[in-house]
């Protein structure tokens, strides 16, 4: 604010105001090996009571901590395989700055993008077969790209 909006030094100035009309702002944080910071860790647990809560009304009835262990453990999964797998994509994205080493890491790249494409059609099938909730070869398809 001193530098952009004139403001005197020890004076608010209209952007920290505007900042601070936010309030508390949470440090969801992730580290290089997959770990969170105690924001993250309560962020995990507010979905997960969220999911049970909401499954226990649809339900019509109570659902027991195993069951808030279960969706903690898949919400936790499922979080840090993403941050993981982003962390080596910005690894990967970076290599192409190394010199000789560019050409190579490029086709590094290429055969890490093939691979993802190749799990989430994987992913996709599964799914679908689940939702189905019966197997394709007892219906005699198969998925083709």
């Amino acid at each position: 604010d001193t530098k952009y909006h004139n403001t005197a030094a020890g004076q608010t100035g209209p952007l920290v105001r505007r900042l601070e009309g936010y309030g508390k702002l949470d440090g969801l944080v992730e580290g290089p090996w997959g770990e969170g910071s105690k924001d993250l860790h309560s962020l995990v647990k507010t979905i997960s009571e969220t999911q049970v809560a909401n499954k226990a009304r649809a339900m019509g009835r109570e659902l027991s901590d195993k069951a808030l262990g279960l969706v903690t453990s898949q919400v936790r999964k499922y979080l840090s395989t993403s941050f993981v797998r982003a962390n080596s994509l910005c690894l990967l994205n970076r290599l192409c700055f190394l010199g000789e080493g560019a050409k190579a890491a490029a086709g590094r790249r290429d055969l890490a993008k093939r691979l993802e494409e190749g799990r989430k059609r994987e992913r996709l099938a599964n799914f679908s077969a689940h939702i189905r909730r019966q197997g394709l070869s007892r219906l005699g398809q198969i998925f083709v790209d």
